[in-house]
């Protein structure tokens, strides 16, 4: 088998594996995209969509550890980072939430939903003021997504700022 139908084959694997995910068919699409893995041990797409299905199924520690290796192996993708960032917030390991939240922002300073788990992380963490100016530069890039809205609500309630989370 050539090495460019070899790729074809693990392309064509996992875009039904991502079709699978979304449908919510999780031990279909892990099926595929540890076949994927098997076969290209360092393709980082099937690594990363692992940890998406893990994430998925309520598996944390599982996500970590494909995230984690995801994020190991192409650490300049900023997705990478933020997904990375979120399980952490999630599994409450906020240092390496805030961490790994840190390092898809400096990636990739426009990219929303790195900003938004970055700011989710500092909240959890009640660092308020950090916080902040992310939320708002969030609504300022993204003012259609309620999430956003939301996050600084919840900011400025953490400063004591009633009347202005209200408002939010």
């Amino acid at each position: 088998m050539t090495e460019a139908l070899k790729q074809t084959g693990i392309d064509d694997t996992l875009a039904r594996a991502r079709e699978l995910l979304r449908a919510k068919e999780y031990a279909a699409a892990k099926s595929l995209s540890l076949h994927a893995v098997q076969v290209e041990p360092e393709n980082v797409e099937a690594i990363s969509l692992l940890g998406l299905i893990a994430h998925s199924e309520g598996d944390l520690k599982e996500a970590i550890a494909w995230m984690t290796r995801a994020a190991a192996i192409k650490p300049d993708m900023p997705a990478y980072q933020s997904n990375l960032c979120e399980v952490y917030r999630q599994a409450g390991a906020l240092e390496n939430a805030v961490a790994a939240g840190r390092q898809a922002v400096a990636l990739a300073p426009d990219h929303v939903p790195g900003l938004i788990n970055l700011g989710l992380a500092l909240i959890d963490a009640r660092d308020f003021e950090v916080a902040e100016p992310l939320c708002r530069r969030v609504i300022a890039m993204a003012p259609e997504l309620p999430e956003a809205h939301l996050n600084l609500a919840k900011v400025l309630e953490g400063l004591d700022r009633k009347a202005e989370a209200i408002e939010a």
